[in-house]
């Protein structure tokens, strides 16, 4: 509580909309036992002596602590400031915020007294056409940032499916969900190694590996696209798998835009697991290695919580430049955006039906609540072991189907299956205990393949 509002008590608060056409205010109140008549609340211009929006709130109405006002959207542009001003006609009605001035951008006072507090508010605005281009044209400027995403959440895994010949058994969404996967496992498992053998990380390492990798996949995709262009003629993609990438590719923009456009007012992630996440990632960028301990920052004898997601976030952070917050607020939701493609492979595995993988990639990506909300839960490990959980089932299938005279892809299966799983354990614990349950379709088995 920093005021109390009562007959004759007027609490103001100065503030700025960092964004244009502001539409929207949520205050923070609690009515005491007693409290009657109506709440009023004014926004005026900075300086200005004309309310600009105006509402009363029966407090008989008052819908818990939190009061949102909507209006129509103010033409003013980013930057404008106004002040808050809170009466009623009756009290007491407690006003909640911080007590201490902790808003740079403005100040509370009662009664036209300074008051040594900020009151708990939040500004909301129309995120209309204008906004979009905004946020469009501000993506493309950052298209260079898409280069270290792509060396780090698809380089690694696409490369292994291609050595492997395994991606000729996969269409192209499935191709993407399983280079997703496995490149998230191969660095977990690479840094669980180098840390034993006593090898230190760097951002110049990083940037050698990375190096490797492109040179890698360019010859790779040169090598396959020579193939299939001049030697041995075929269609890049057929039709129907043409259609299937061509809507995974727009769910996955949609969902993306969707995902980028969610935190474009944040400076880091929220919640407390994203600090941690933030924190384990900063150590193991800093010694180059899986940290031993959490201390001094956690007194805790564990060092290996869910280390697979920090080191991909503690590589990205070398490979952009980026700050650890910024790091993790950008690959946090691509990856988030990417579960669409992890969504689609685990349904072609189970049922064989692109359409319904599509269709579920499209209510992953855009109708439901989850995974979205792990913006807000800061549960990234689980979205990071959620991404290879697909990879893992379908090579853990495809290596109970097959049989032993199959050879070298006999011999891949059980490297990448092995990749996969150990891969998932050091990213998440709970969701390999889900890889590792039985399935339907493992108790309608009469017995196992000899091979297996």
């Amino acid at each position: 509580t920093v005021a109390i509002l009562d007959a004759g008590v007027v609490v103001e608060q100065s503030v700025v909309s960092r964004r244009a056409r502001m539409n929207g205010l949520n205050i923070w109140l609690r009515p005491q036992e007693g409290a009657g008549g109506t709440i009023r609340i004014d926004v005026y211009p900075e300086g200005g002596e004309a309310p600009l929006v105006s509402r009363s709130v029966p407090v008989r109405d008052f819908p818990g602590n939190e009061l949102a006002i909507s209006f129509p959207p103010l033409e003013d542009p980013p930057g404008t400031g106004y002040r808050l001003r809170l009466a009623a006609e009756d009290g007491p009605i407690a006003v909640l915020g911080r007590g201490e001035d902790l808003y740079p951008h403005g100040a509370a006072s009662v009664n036209n007294a300074p008051a040594e507090a900020d009151l708990a508010f939040r500004l909301s605005y129309e995120y209309g056409p204008g906004a979009v281009l905004e946020d469009i044209w501000r993506a493309l400027g950052a298209l260079p940032a898409a280069i270290p995403l792509l060396l780090v959440v698809w380089l690694p895994g696409w490369l292994i499916l291609e050595a492997s010949g395994l991606s000729r058994e996969l269409d192209w969404g499935e191709r993407m969900a399983a280079a997703i996967g496995l490149s998230g496992t191969a660095l977990a498992v690479l840094l669980v190694w180098t840390t034993a053998f006593g090898i230190a990380w760097s951002r110049a390492g990083a940037w050698v590996l990375a190096g490797g990798l492109g040179l890698a996949g360019g010859w790779r995709l040169y090598r396959s696209l020579r193939r299939r262009l001049f030697e041995r003629p075929v269609m890049l993609f057929r039709p129907g798998s043409l259609a299937t990438a061509a809507a995974l590719a727009g769910v996955f923009v949609l969902a993306l835009g969707v995902r980028l456009a969610m935190v474009r007012d944040l400076a880091a992630p929220p919640w407390v697991d994203s600090v941690h996440h933030g924190m384990i990632a900063r150590m193991i960028a800093d010694s180059g290695r899986l940290p031993a301990s959490y201390a001094p920052y956690v007194s805790t004898g564990l060092s290996q919580y869910h280390s697979g997601f920090h080191v991909q976030l503690a590589f990205f952070h070398w490979l952009s430049g980026f700050g650890m917050d910024t790091a993790l607020l950008v690959l946090g939701q691509v990856l988030n955006a990417l579960m669409i493609f992890a969504v689609y492979l685990f349904t072609t595995t189970l049922i064989r039906s692109r359409t319904a993988g599509i269709a579920a990639a499209l209510i992953a990506g855009l109708l439901t609540p989850m995974p979205a909300y792990y913006t807000s839960w800061g549960r990234y490990t689980q979205l990071a072991g959620l991404l290879v959980l697909p990879t893992a089932l379908a090579l853990a299938l495809r290596l109970i189907d097959a049989r032993a005279g199959e050879g070298k892809r006999l011999r891949w299966l059980v490297g990448l299956t092995g990749l996969a799983g150990g891969g998932l354990f050091l990213i998440h614990y709970r969701v390999c205990l889900l890889y590792t349950s039985p399935s339907p379709r493992d108790r309608t088995r009469s017995r196992m393949p000899s091979s297996a």
